[in-house]
């Protein structure tokens, strides 16, 4: 059993599948986690053939990775061989450019532990998912606006891509007066949440404030986007945080600022505001660099893989006594 952690799960049928009923047997009781992604159509017809030829084998499968990206419609081709009520013991899916139809199908899975939807900006979940979900991705708050009721159970959330564009204020607007006048308020706030990654972050500091009352359990906070001036006042996050996030344990973020028009303002007293004992005590600390164009700020260390300095920046760290 140990030798198959490093073959993969194709390689594996591919091999022994027939070899012996020792071997049948083995491979059939080891728990599977298909990635489609990159199969070729011939893999992929393949083990479809295999999981409807053995139910056991459906029983088996605990994580399911399926794509419409450069593949002739594997998601529906899939989903017209299967249901998934039949992989009882799936606990995570990814689909990757699916069609809004195919999420009707999630409250099927009732041991669905983790959801991740990718390359899926035009989709809207308004159907409703198991209660077992922990951990979801999506590309857009657009995707969860019409049901942020439902996502209570939530611990891990990821948004890959958000925009003012794609946050109805108005909605937001509505919506926080009513509850502030309901019984059941607490029902519509993400209480179990406890981390969050947000990037491409293009809201104003009160929306986001609006946001950060209804996450009371967070520990966890990414955030990345271009900004006003609003965004990058540390006497505000340090107000926020304190009443609204006291929980909040790991904070990274990048926020740049690009330069407008008759701008008279002083950004690096802005940014040296970050640098106090407050966040200092949080264990915080945060670089900012300025070119001719932009300001940018960012915790440290770097939250991403990857840094571009470009030759009219200059760089500036709190200095550690």
């Amino acid at each position: 059993m140990e030798s198959f952690e490093f073959l993969s799960i194709f390689d594996i049928f591919y091999l022994f599948d027939k070899l012996n009923n020792r071997f049948n047997q083995l491979i059939r009781a080891i728990p599977l986690h298909l990635n489609f992604k990159l199969a070729r159509q011939s893999t992929f017809d393949r083990l479809c053939q295999l999981l409807l030829l053995n139910s056991e084998v459906k029983k088996q499968v605990y994580s399911l990775v399926l794509s419409n990206r450069k593949t002739c419609h594997q998601i529906e081709t899939f989903l017209s061989h299967f249901s998934l009520d039949q992989f009882s013991h799936l606990h995570s899916l990814t689909l990757i450019q699916v069609g809004d139809y195919t999420l009707s199908k999630l409250h099927l899975i009732p041991q669905l532990y983790s959801f991740h939807l990718i390359d899926s900006n035009d989709i809207n979940l308004t159907y409703p998912l198991t209660s077992n979900l922990r951990i979801l991705s999506i590309p857009t708050l657009r995707s969860i606006e019409t049901f942020f009721s439902q996502i209570s159970s939530i611990t891990n959330m990821t948004i890959s891509a958000c925009s003012l564009g794609q946050l109805n204020i108005h909605y937001l607007s509505e919506y926080n007066d009513w509850t502030t006048n309901s019984p059941t308020i607490d029902i519509y706030k993400a209480v179990h949440l406890k981390e969050l990654i947000i990037f491409n972050f293009d809201y104003k500091f009160e929306h986001f404030q609006k946001l950060a009352k209804h996450l009371p359990r967070l520990t966890n906070f990414k955030l990345y986007g271009n900004c006003d001036l609003d965004m990058i006042d540390a006497s505000q996050w340090e107000h926020l945080l304190t009443s609204s996030l006291a929980r909040l344990d790991i904070f990274k973020f990048t926020f740049n600022y690009i330069y407008k028009n008759n701008d008279d303002i002083n950004i690096q007293d802005k940014f040296n505001r970050f640098q106090n004992d407050f966040w200092l005590g949080k264990h915080w600390p945060t670089e900012y660099e300025l070119s001719n164009y932009s300001a940018t700020i960012y915790t440290i260390p770097y939250m991403f893989n990857s840094y571009d300095f470009q030759l009219d920046t200059q760089r500036y760290s709190h200095q550690l006594v």
